[in-house]
C-alpha cells in the first residue's frame, strides 16, 4: 500500500536465505485493528514463460508489467 507506515525500517518485503532455504515474506502496513474488525493481506504470484533475467527497473516495466496487466 503506497503511503503506509511499514515495520523494519519501512520494508514491505523481507527475504531470508540460509543454505537451501529461501523465505520471502510480504508485509502490510502497520494498522490498528479495532475489536470485531479484520484486515486482509492479499498476495498475487505470477509465473511467465519466455522471460529472461531483468537487470533494471526499465526491463521489468517493459517486459514483466505488461504481462501482469494482461492477467488482472
Amino acid at each position: 500500500m503506497s503511503g503506509g507506515r511499514y515495520p523494519d525500517l519501512g520494508c514491505s518485503v523481507e527475504v531470508f536465505t540460509k543454505g537451501e532455504v529461501l523465505e520471502l515474506e510480504t508485509l502490510g502496513p502497520l494498522t490498528v485493528v479495532e475489536p470485531g474488525r479484520v484486515v486482509e493481506h492479499v498476495e498475487r504470484w505470477y509465473l511467465f514463460e519466455g522471460l529472461g533475467a531483468c537487470d533494471s527497473e526499465e526491463q521489468v516495466a517493459g517486459e514483466v508489467l505488461p504481462r501482469v496487466r494482461e492477467t488482472s
